[in-house]
Order: C-alpha cells, then sequence, then structure tokens
C-alpha cells in the first residue's frame, strides 16, 4: 500500500469540507452538536477499534459487508475503517467550526511505536487534549457575536485537532495502512446512508 508520509494542509482543508458537507447533509449539524458530543464520538470510533482488535483482526483489514438493498456498496468494516471513521470525525469537526490544519508534517517525526495498545492510548489523550483547550479558553463569551474572539479560539483549536489527525496518520504509516483511500471509500459509503445514519445523534 501507498502510505501518506507527510500531511499536506490543503489535502486536509479539502478533505474536511467533504466530510462536512456529507455530516450537514445528513443531519448531523441541525443542532450542532456541543465539543464535547463531537468528542465523545471521535473516542467511541477509537473504542470500535479496540473491540475489532479484540477480536483478533489485524489492524491492516479492511474488508466489506455484502451490500445491503438499494445500495451498490457494502459497508466498510474493519480496523483501518474504524480509523478512518476517527479522522472524518476530526475533519467534520474542523469543516464544521471553520478550523484550517495547518503544518505539513512529516510522520517520521512521531515515535513509530509499533505497540497498539500505545497508538490507542496515545489516540484517546490526544482527543482529549481537544475538549482541554475548548475548556481552557474563555468560553463565556459570546464567541459568534465577538469576531477576534471567534477567530482566537478557531486558530487555538485548530492545534490539537491536527494534532490528533497526526497521531492516526502516524499509526497507519507505521503498519503500512493507505488511510487516504480509506477514508475516500468510506466518506462515499457515508454519503448513501439515511439521515444520521440511523442514530439519534
Amino acid at each position: 500500500m501507498t502510505t501518506a508520509k507527510t500531511l499536506n494542509p490543503a489535502l486536509l482543508d479539502v478533505l474536511a469540507r467533504e466530510a462536512h458537507a456529507v455530516s450537514r447533509d445528513h443531519g448531523f449539524w441541525e443542532n450542532p452538536p456541543s465539543v464535547e458530543r463531537s468528542v465523545n464520538l471521535m473516542h467511541s470510533e477509537v473504542s470500535e477499534l479496540l473491540e475489532d482488535l479484540r477480536d483478533g483482526k489485524a489492524i491492516t483489514l479492511f474488508e466489506f459487508l455484502p451490500p445491503a438493498e438499494g445500495q451498490t456498496l457494502g459497508k466498510p468494516v474493519g480496523p483501518v475503517s474504524e480509523l478512518a471513521d476517527v479522522v472524518i470525525r476530526l475533519l467534520d469537526f474542523a469543516g464544521g467550526h471553520g478550523l484550517s490544519l495547518h503544518g505539513n508534517v512529516d510522520l517520521s517525526t512521531f515515535a513509530k511505536n509499533a505497540d497498539v495498545d500505545g497508538w490507542i492510548s496515545d489516540m484517546h489523550k490526544s482527543l482529549t487534549r481537544i475538549v482541554a483547550e475548548h475548556h481552557d479558553f474563555p468560553v463565556s463569551l459570546d464567541l459568534a457575536r465577538v469576531p477576534a474572539m471567534r477567530e482566537a479560539w478557531r486558530a487555538r483549536m485548530a492545534m490539537p485537532v491536527f494534532t490528533a489527525i497526526c497521531v492516526v496518520f502516524a499509526c497507519t504509516e507505521a503498519h503500512g495502512i493507505d488511510l487516504f483511500d480509506a477514508i475516500r471509500v468510506k466518506m462515499t459509503f457515508n454519503k448513501s446512508r439515511p439521515r444520521k445514519h440511523g442514530k439519534a445523534f
């Protein structure tokens, strides 16, 4: 597989807009989710990755269920699909809040720890940092009515979101996974899903 090597911010920003458009079109932003809910859902994807691994699936597994009636593409499943879902939720968050994912990171600068438990722990820690940065900001201010503060909030939130994306990509780079391809496939599948993917939120 061809892996990322570096993360180009222009590509990430394009994917963020696309991921958010799909999410918005499926009703997830009719009542914009709180930062806490968004991050909780990111954590849930990491937990689904862990459950796949507990079931004995290889971290590189990416397969498809048979297509449901009326669908041409079966649901992508397996650890790679869950890793893609983590990043898609991060991209949706960035797109929904107008965050610019700056930085051109050489993923080799991240520790190449082959221990999956270490990667999963790092993912959870990086996601938790997003909420911490949000809580450290003076959120009592009405950001919508104070443009300068809104831009300051966006600038502050972009870094932990970008870092979390880097952690996931560093994991997939270490395991030879083409995560960009998986993200594209998963977003294509998501376009075919029902409103809110049949969930309450």
